[in-house]
């Protein structure tokens, strides 16, 4: 009976305590029971953000104010679903936002703002799906809107440095 009732609800499943989750999941437990995204080891030429990451995962330090609006502002889209840099896992510990700052800062510090660089490492990153089953580049996983907004949020921290 438990399959017949759950099937149809797609990606909601069931929330807490056997209820049916109702709408789209919040910055949490249920966005990251739903597509979580993490880099693994490099494989299939993709970037591993997690080596660029401090130890502690918890600030970005000196890359704390790209950091931020990236987590905030940008998203990947999954069947509809928006999940923000800041809930997806690039490593054990360290949010996808944190990573790409610590990714994209040194860059932009070193040789100025250039969009097609920024563009470039979104297409180095890769995210795991389905428990690893899949892996996709980052950009492909941002739609337009958010990636124009992380263009913009880049190229203004840039400006500030």
């Amino acid at each position: 009976m438990a399959p017949a009732a759950a099937r149809g609800r797609g990606l909601r499943g069931l929330g807490g305590g056997g209820r049916p989750a109702v709408g789209r999941p919040q910055a949490g437990r249920g966005a990251r029971g739903a597509a979580r995204g993490t880099l693994g080891d490099k494989t299939g030429g993709f970037l591993d953000l997690a080596a660029l990451v401090a130890a502690d995962g918890k600030k970005a330090g000196a890359f704390d104010g790209l950091a931020r609006p990236l987590g905030d502002d940008v998203y990947v889209d999954v069947q509809g679903w928006k999940l923000y840099l800041r809930d997806l896992t690039a490593a054990e510990g360290v949010k996808m936002n944190v990573a790409l700052a610590n990714a994209l800062g040194p860059m932009v510090l070193k040789g100025g703002y250039d969009e097609r660089e920024v563009a470039d490492l979104l297409r180095q990153v890769g995210v795991k799906l389905g428990g690893g089953k899949a892996q996709l580049p980052l950009a492909d996983l941002i739609p337009s809107y958010p990636a124009q907004d992380l263009q913009d949020i880049v190229r203004r921290w840039a400006d500030d440095q």
